[in-house]
Formats: structure tokens, C-alpha cells, sequence
């Protein structure tokens, strides 16, 4: 009762401290977010350094040297007993291949060292020592030594509960940390059958660099938006299944491990072809395309993509300050003139038209002065407006703080084409393009010494990346 007792204070004290050390890194780590490299997953690595070295005097004070040298079986075996991992690796490298735009090779280097750092830092702090003490402290039976495992586990899975921080729904962060819980199983009983660490350190890394390399394209990491319900869906049945495969080939393993009081018995080895099956139409069912078959699905992921421009030359920024947004023209428009006699002649009216933004109850109006018209455009968050000449056309670009950062540009607005018509408003929300971006601080415009009457939208991030867009699309400055 007393050991007992003893395991469940060590679990929870445990928990707390590398949830708060967790907390702890990730602010320190966004502290020297500036002088890191400037690509991406950059200050992601400078955060798994300070964790790494961490872990190494951890591993150093509690006299766990040994988790670096000793083995049991060949890495290739751990390899192995998750097949199942290695399988879902490589189609999640696949998948990400195909997102890959533009090949970076700075981007590569830092997504591979990341997911290395990763792998080394984890698995030797969640596994190399959590398990190991957990074990070494408290378990003498392969009952006592499973329950080790779950707790060293469920620390691993929990740590990831500060992803609620980046806008990730509640649902979402509880299946990433049930996610988490049962991979670290599935990995805890391989390294307690194999007694290899770099076999749980390859499989660690190759997980994430699988996962991630579709991100070598995006200029800031992926933001959550909340999910709808048939979205919600879709994702518990994803990871359900997951989880499945992970626990099951965690219990096949276990079932094909010796244990202090008790041997591997025939009744064992026989129950794992079921196991084997169920893997396997976990696998299958994975295939399915939920997302087509239950209505109303939209992800609710969000990743910065942008294409990149290289540095501008002879070019002035310039960040105005507005009181009001409104387009006015005042243009001759001709009219037709039937007289008495149904003569019909050409005559020229002048015609004042005046657009104007408004903002009611946290949401973004489109007005007509003239008719008194007001459409809704539905923009939420808005924090800037610039609305911008070239000739005979009107560039609006709208900043808004929704999902982080986005961007609403339309040139549908000319001259020629301003009209006082019931469907003209209408027609403009249409026009807007939609960019997700990440926080804008400064919204203004840019010009060139050879052409000082052209302006270009320019916006400036909350981490000092700056963007344009030319012909309808946004660029970063590279």
C-alpha cells in the first residue's frame, strides 16, 4: 500500500514540474526568437538545445550515464517491433512532399536538425529517465513495471497541454495529448523490451520530420482556427484510430516480452494475430475520406504560405494614419435625352459617387453615401484600412486580427466601373482575396525612385517580416 502510494505522489509531482518546465522553455525560448536564424524552425531549435542540455546534467546528477550505452537488441529490432509507426511515417512523408512548393535548403536542414533535437531530448527525458526511475523505484512485477510505463507516459502526453496556448481548441489539444499518451506507450514498451534508446530516438525524429516537412514552406508556424462540428468529426476519427494502432502494437509487444515474474506464454503469442488484425483495419479505415463523406467538413488549420519576392531596390515605405476610409469621384457620365418629338440624344450629367467603411458592432460595413446602402462584409477583428490609387484603380486592402493575422485585398473598384446600383456593393465584397498571415503591426504602402506615382501595398509582421502585393498576390521580401 505505502509503494503504492509512493508511485501515484512521484507520478503527479512529476507531471507538474515538467509541465511547468515545459511552460518555462517555450517563453524563454520566443525570448531569443530575434537571434535566431531567420529561417524557419530557427528558434524551435534553440528552444530543444536549452531542453537537450537539460536533460543531459538530469541524466548526469541521477547517475543515468548508463541509458546511452547499454542495450539489450539491435536498434534495427526496436526499429522494427514499430512497424506500424514506420508505415504511418512514410505516408505522412509522402503527403508532405506533395505540399512542398519551393525546395529550401536552409528550411530542410532546420526542419532535419529539429526533428533530431527532438528525438534525442524526449525520448532520453521521457524514456532514457522518467521510465527508468519510475521502474527502478517502484517496479519489481510486470504489473508494477506497466503501470511505470503508463505514468512515464501520460507525463509525456500532458506536456503538450500548453498548445492550447496557440489557439488550438480544447478537443483538439485533448486528442494530441491522448495521441501523445499512447505513442509514448507504445514507445516506453519497446525501449523496456529492447533496452535500445536510439531506436526510440530514429523513430521519435522520423515521426516529426515526416509530419513537418510540409511546413518548409511556410513563413510562420501552423495556427488552429476553432473547428465546426463535422470538422470535430473527422478528426476524433483519425485520431481514435490512431490511438488504436499505437496501443495495440504496444500490447503485441508486451505480450512478446519476458517479465520478472512471468514468462511469454503460448495463450499470448496466440491472441496477437487478432491484434494484428485490428492494426491492420485501423490502417485501412485511416484511408477513408471521412472528410468527403461527412458534410460541412473544413479544416481548421491554417499555414502561412506565401510566394517570395528578393530584396527591393529604390523603394520608400510609407505608413499613413487615417481617420476615415472612403472612395469619392465625381465623373461625367453620358445620359440619354428623348424629347417631345422621341428624338433620342446624347447628353453628358456629372454623377457623385462616395464609398465609404464603417465599423458597427465589431463588424466591417461597406456604405454607399449616396443611396444609404450598407452591406455587410462580414470582416471581424479589423484593425486597418488602406485604400490606394494607381490610375484609375482603387487597391483596398483590410488587416484584421482574425486567426492571428489576415488579409483581405480587392482591385475591383475603378473609375469606370463605380457605380450607384442595388448590386454594386455586393459585387465588391465578392472581389476580396483572402490571405492568412501572420499579426500585422503596420499597414502602408511603398514607392520607387523611377516611378513615384505607382504604389504597392506594403504591410510589416509583428516579427519584423515584410510583405507586398503585386498583381493581386502577396509577397514576402526576402
Amino acid at each position: 500500500m505505502n509503494s503504492n502510494n509512493n508511485i501515484y505522489k512521484f507520478f503527479f509531482r512529476m507531471l507538474l514540474i515538467f509541465v511547468t518546465l515545459d511552460f518555462l522553455m517555450m517563453v524563454l525560448a520566443s525570448g531569443l526568437m530575434s537571434n535566431t536564424f531567420t529561417n524557419k524552425f530557427g528558434d524551435k531549435i534553440i528552444f530543444e538545445m536549452f531542453y537537450g542540455l537539460i536533460v543531459l546534467i538530469i541524466l548526469l546528477l541521477f547517475n543515468n550515464s548508463y541509458v546511452f550505452t547499454k542495450r539489450k537488441e539491435k536498434t534495427i529490432t526496436g526499429i522494427l517491433l514499430a512497424f506500424p509507426v514506420v508505415v504511418f511515417s512514410i505516408i505522412s512523408l509522402i503527403n508532405s512532399i506533395g505540399y512542398i512548393d519551393k525546395f529550401s535548403t536552409n528550411t530542410f536542414i532546420n526542419i532535419l536538425i529539429y526533428s533530431i533535437f527532438v528525438g534525442i531530448t524526449e525520448e532520453f527525458l521521457f524514456r532514457g529517465w522518467i521510465q527508468n526511475e519510475f521502474i527502478e523505484r517502484f517496479s519489481n512485477n510486470k504489473e508494477t513495471i506497466i503501470k511505470s510505463i503508463i505514468f512515464s507516459s501520460l507525463i509525456f502526453g500532458f506536456v503538450h497541454v500548453i498548445n492550447i496556448l496557440n489557439n488550438q481548441s480544447f478537443l483538439e489539444t485533448l486528442f494530441q495529448i491522448a495521441n501523445a499518451c499512447s505513442l509514448g506507450f507504445l514507445l516506453g514498451c519497446i525501449y523496456y523490451r529492447t533496452k535500445n534508446i536510439w531506436s526510440l530516438v530514429f523513430l521519435h525524429a522520423f515521426y516529426d520530420f515526416a509530419l513537418i516537412l510540409s511546413e518548409m514552406n511556410v513563413i510562420k508556424d501552423c495556427t488552429y482556427t476553432m473547428p465546426n462540428f463535422s470538422t470535430s468529426i473527422v478528426n476524433s476519427i483519425t485520431n481514435i484510430l490512431m490511438i488504436i494502432i499505437w496501443l495495440t502494437t504496444a500490447i503485441i509487444i508486451i505480450n512478446k516480452t519476458s517479465f520478472p515474474d512471468e514468462r511469454v506464454s503460448k495463450k499470448r503469442n496466440k491472441n496477437n494475430k487478432y491484434l494484428v488484425v485490428t492494426i491492420i483495419l485501423s490502417f485501412l479505415l485511416m484511408f477513408v475520406p471521412f472528410e468527403r463523406i461527412i458534410p460541412g467538413y473544413e479544416k481548421n488549420i491554417i499555414c502561412y504560405t506565401f510566394k517570395t519576392t528578393t530584396p527591393l531596390e529604390l523603394y520608400t515605405a510609407h505608413i499613413p494614419s487615417y481617420e476615415t476610409y472612403k472612395i469619392s469621384l465625381t465623373r461625367e457620365d453620358p445620359t440619354y435625352v428623348v424629347n417631345d418629338k422621341g428624338e433620342v440624344s446624347l447628353s453628358k450629367t456629372y454623377n457623385n459617387y462616395e464609398l465609404y467603411f464603417t465599423e458597427e458592432d465589431g463588424e466591417l460595413y461597406l456604405v454607399n453615401k449616396n443611396t444609404s446602402q450598407k452591406y455587410n462584409l462580414g470582416y471581424t477583428d479589423v484593425t486597418n484600412i488602406e485604400i490606394l490609387k494607381n490610375n484609375d484603380v482603387y487597391l483596398i486592402v483590410i488587416v484584421s486580427d482574425y486567426n492571428d493575422g489576415t488579409i483581405y485585398y480587392s482591385n475591383y473598384i475603378t473609375d469606370y466601373n463605380l457605380s450607384n446600383d442595388k448590386n454594386y456593393l455586393e459585387d465588391v465584397s465578392y472581389s476580396f482575396i483572402e490571405y492568412a498571415v501572420p499579426k500585422i503591426d503596420k499597414l502602408g504602402y511603398i514607392t520607387f525612385e523611377y516611378n513615384l506615382e505607382k504604389k504597392i501595398p506594403y504591410l510589416l509582421s509583428e516579427d519584423g517580416k515584410e510583405f507586398i502585393i503585386k498583381n493581386g498576390e502577396l509577397f514576402l521580401i526576402e
